[in-house]
C-alpha cells in the first residue's frame, strides 16, 4: 500500500467516526458512480491505445505520402502512443484509488455499530 493510500485510509477512519449511516449510504452511492466513471475512462483509454497500435503503419504510410521522412513519421507516432500509454497508467490508478476508496466505504457502512 502507497503513502497516499494509507493517508487517505487514516483520513477516512478518522473522518468515517462522525458520520451517520445515512451520510456513508449517501456517499457510497456517489462513489460507486465515480468508480463507473473512472472503469469507462479506462476502458476508452485502453481501446483508444489499442485502435492507435493497430493503425500505427497505415498513419506513418500517409505522413510520409505528405512528404514527411519515415523516422520524423514513425518519432511521431511513438511519441502518440507513448502519451496515451501514459493516460492508460494514470487511468489505471484512478480506477484503483476509486475502488479502493469505495471498498474502504462500503468496510466503514458494516462496521458501524448498529443503532439500540
Amino acid at each position: 500500500m502507497g503513502k497516499l493510500t494509507v493517508f487517505v485510509v487514516l483520513c477516512l477512519a478518522f473522518l468515517g467516526c462522525n458520520r451517520s449511516p445515512e451520510q456513508i449510504q449517501t456517499e457510497i452511492a456517489a462513489q460507486e458512480k465515480k468508480f463507473r466513471k473512472a472503469e469507462t475512462e479506462y476502458d476508452q483509454a485502453t481501446i483508444r491505445l489499442r485502435e492507435m497500435q493497430d493503425s500505427l503503419q497505415i498513419k506513418i504510410r500517409r505522413s510520409v505520402d505528405l512528404n514527411m521522412s519515415q523516422e520524423q513519421a514513425e518519432a511521431e507516432e511513438q511519441t502518440l502512443i507513448k502519451i496515451q500509454q501514459a493516460i492508460v497508467k494514470a487511468a489505471g490508478e484512478n480506477l484503483e484509488r476509486q475502488k479502493d476508496y469505495l471498498a474502504l466505504l462500503k468496510k466503514m457502512r458494516q462496521d458501524m455499530p448498529l443503532p439500540p
